[in-house]
């Protein structure tokens, strides 16, 4: 159902006021060179027009058309060019321009609308805007050389006068149902930068100039915001976070573990049950990464990278060292940024412990029933293979590591540590070693016992030597 129409009053008010900035701007066009010369040159051939077939007719408009025109042509070394008008008449064509819209708007149908603005939309971004856009970057940039801040001198008081004048109610109505519109916008967008690689690149190279104004104008943001109350600052937060859609949210989830899944799934689907090709992939793919990688520069970057790390974490603990109240409030505050992980690791075991007998047996069983413990054992008897490896080729190596480990210890420290711990740690510890130690001593012996084995013999100098510790026998070999 179409709005009804403006009052005649309303009509007439609006024509008014979108009257005053029309015919400014049209004064200064005429004030213009160009445009003086074009009405010359208009006026001359009317008179012509006029004088028809008539000789004396035409006699007359000769003579007057030249003094037209020799009036309005102006000497150009002194009549004012046309940008030095142009621009406050397109600022006053501008202010008429939107009066009449606000005005027009108000008497158009929802479709009307939608007609009008689709038509707007697709005569504002045609290709002959791109080189308009070209050549407003390029002049931006020369006056940057010498202006660096004339764009937020000019757009900040724009800027003041449109936050002031906007209605945000009407712009949060119109956010809620511009998802679609959005998503549309997005899909249309790639399609179209992706025809053209290159270009695509060259958007993405403003990625970083981007992050950099990014931070800079979060950081100024977040300084307003900090002077504000805490429980304004809380309030905010919390609306923001509650007008996120967890639907969304999780949907957008689901999509991506869902792409990751096939992904895996088709895998195996093309490669075969036990032999991926993923896998394939990465054996075929890596050799070649890996031919073309200079050993000795990569291993030197990955040394850098360390070292950088170091002087990363030294010029932080220097500079903390240089502020003793950093570090002392670090220590104060230890137990409060620990315990929410101890919290959260008592809460997952907690809720596991919850499942019911039959679920937590079916969970583990298929969650355990495959733990590839093989490899585990692998990875224990390559390490040992490999200590023994380099005790064999290099017993010095190990002994001087031992030793120099060994030597550096501070004997006394330990035995202080060690001895102050047990002390005030053992009537803490007695019920806990009560408990164990039966079973751990039952172990043992069950252990040193006699058996026909290839440890026999070794196991049969231990139990000498625990019988001699304990009698004070010699030990016999």
């Amino acid at each position: 159902m179409n709005s009804p129409g403006p009052s005649p009053s309303k009509c007439g008010h609006a024509s008014r006021k979108s009257d005053k900035p029309l015919l400014a701007a049209l004064r200064q066009l005429i004030k213009t060179r160009e445009i003086q010369e074009t009405i010359g040159v208009l006026i001359a051939d009317l008179i012509q027009l006029w004088a028809g077939d008539t000789a004396l007719k035409k006699g007359v408009a000769r003579q007057v058309g030249k003094r037209i025109r020799n009036g309005l042509s102006p000497d150009r070394s002194e009549a004012p060019p046309t940008q030095a008008h142009l621009g406050e008449a397109m600022a006053n064509l501008l202010d008429s321009l939107l009066v009449l819209l606000e005005t027009k708007i108000e008497t158009l149908s929802v479709a009307e609308r939608e007609t009008r603005l689709k038509e707007m939309l697709a005569r504002i971004f045609t290709g002959d805007s791109g080189p308009l856009f070209t050549l407003v970057m390029q002049a931006l940039k020369e006056i940057h050389a010498q202006h660096p801040t004339v764009l937020a001198e000019a757009i900040t008081p724009a800027i003041h006068s449109w936050v002031t004048q906007t209605d945000f109610g009407a712009l949060r109505e119109a956010a809620d149902n511009m998802g679609p519109e959005i998503d549309a916008l997005a899909e249309g967008i790639n399609d179209i930068l992706w025809q053209y690689p290159a270009k695509l690149l060259l958007l993405l190279s403003f990625c970083p100039d981007l992050v950099n104004s990014s931070m800079d104008v979060l950081t100024r943001t977040l300084a307003k915001f900090n002077q504000a109350a805490p429980d304004l600052i809380a309030d905010i937060v919390f609306s923001l976070i509650r007008d996120v859609n967890g639907t969304s949210l999780g949907k957008a989830f689901n999509q991506l573990s869902e792409v990751t899944r096939k992904i895996h799934t088709g895998s195996t689907l093309i490669g075969g049950p036990g032999n991926p090709q993923f896998q394939y992939e990465m054996q075929r793919k890596m050799p070649e990464i890996i031919a073309q990688i200079d050993s000795r520069t990569y291993w030197q970057a990955r040394i850098a990278l360390s070292e950088k790390r170091e002087i990363i974490t030294r010029s932080l603990l220097d500079a903390q060292t240089e502020t003793p109240e950093f570090q002392i409030e670090g220590l104060a505050t230890l137990d409060a940024r620990k315990n929410p992980a101890i919290r959260t690791q008592r809460h997952r075991l907690e809720s596991l412990s919850e499942i019911p007998d039959d679920g937590i047996s079916t969970a583990l069983d298929r969650g355990l029933s495959n733990l590839d413990l093989q490899e585990v054992s692998d990875i224990v008897n390559l390490t040992c293979g490999l200590i023994n490896r380099v005790i064999a080729l290099r017993p010095e190596l190990v002994r001087g590591l031992v030793d120099q480990l060994v030597g550096g210890l501070d004997m006394i420290e330990i035995e202080t540590v060690l001895r102050r711990l047990f002390e005030e740690s053992a009537p803490s510890l007695r019920p806990v070693l009560r408990a164990a130690l039966p079973d751990m001593i039952d172990l043992l012996c069950q252990a040193l016992a006699p058996a026909d084995d290839e440890y026999e013999a070794r196991m049969a100098k231990a139990r000498r030597q625990m019988r001699a510790l304990f009698t004070d026998a010699e030990v016999t070999p």
